[in-house]
């Protein structure tokens, strides 16, 4: 991986973050304790959450086109 490929996955990850911050900060009332979900739907939430928070890590190379390669957690209904 040449330098500006490096930085290039950089970018990209960083794209990623910067839309995964969005869903976890539309997802924050999830966790409240006055929450109007079920502890049970509080804990599908927390998954998720957890899934996108370890997301980013989770790309570690750039495809030949130089996409990346992922796949969002599903939001809980």
């Amino acid at each position: 991986m040449t330098l500006s490929d490096t930085q290039y996955l950089k970018n990209r990850k960083n794209d990623v973050r910067k839309e995964r911050n969005k869903k976890l900060q539309r997802s924050d009332y999830t966790q409240l304790e006055d929450s109007p979900l079920s502890e049970s739907k509080k804990a599908e939430w927390a998954s998720y959450r957890q899934l996108l928070r370890d997301l980013p890590s989770l790309i570690i190379e750039l495809n030949p086109d130089k996409s990346i390669t992922f796949t969002w957690p599903q939001e809980p209904s």
